[in-house]
């Protein structure tokens, strides 16, 4: 079986399908289109795979980084900074969200998801999304004088990193908007 399936629950109750494809099927597909033997149409009709765009990403990919492209991805954490980089670099370079997940060598997904989350609620969102479930904080025994003061300063300092990391994405949504409004200037 080239694939995989899960039925899922869907947050409004109903089950979908869902299908994880295997590293040695991609490969055979990817090959089957790069020797010209097929259409992408052609081969999504053959193995039963829904959309084209798939293949088309699978290809990209395979191009971009050989035949360890077409391996899963890991979950990863990323840091906000990263994430920063990814958007920026998306905006500046008015690229499509499957080169700028190759030029990063991350999930399209996720930079689809991370750019949905910045249109939605702003670039705040992004920095503020994390998975899982929060660590859980250890009650502190009472500590000197000393010590009170030079957690008063880190804290301090730590709300001053946290103030101009705000700017910085505030600045950037900024410059995301007016390209925006230049856009929309521009279809009038």
């Amino acid at each position: 079986m080239p694939y995989k399936t899960w039925t899922c629950k869907s947050s409004f109750g109903g089950a979908f399908l869902t299908r994880n494809y295997t590293y040695s099927f991609k490969l055979k597909v990817v090959k089957e289109y790069l020797n010209g033997e097929n259409s992408l149409h052609t081969l999504c009709l053959k193995y039963k795979v829904p959309s084209d765009t798939l293949l088309v990403i699978w290809v990209s990919r395979y191009k971009a980084f050989g035949p360890t492209g077409l391996k899963q991805f890991k979950c990863r954490r990323y840091s906000n900074d990263f994430k920063l980089a990814v958007i920026t670099y998306y905006l500046n370079h008015a690229t499509s969200i499957q080169k700028t997940a190759i030029h990063f060598d991350i999930s399209h997904t996720v930079v689809y998801n991370w750019l949905k989350l910045m249109r939605q609620f702003g670039i705040k969102a992004i920095i503020l999304s994390k998975i899982g479930r929060p660590k859980m904080v250890k009650k502190k025994k009472e500590t000197s004088k000393r010590n009170t003061e030079q957690q008063l300063i880190k804290r301090q300092q730590k709300q001053i990193k946290h103030l101009e990391q705000e700017l910085s994405y505030t600045k950037i949504e900024n410059v995301y908007l007016k390209k925006l409004d230049a856009a929309i200037r521009n279809k009038k």
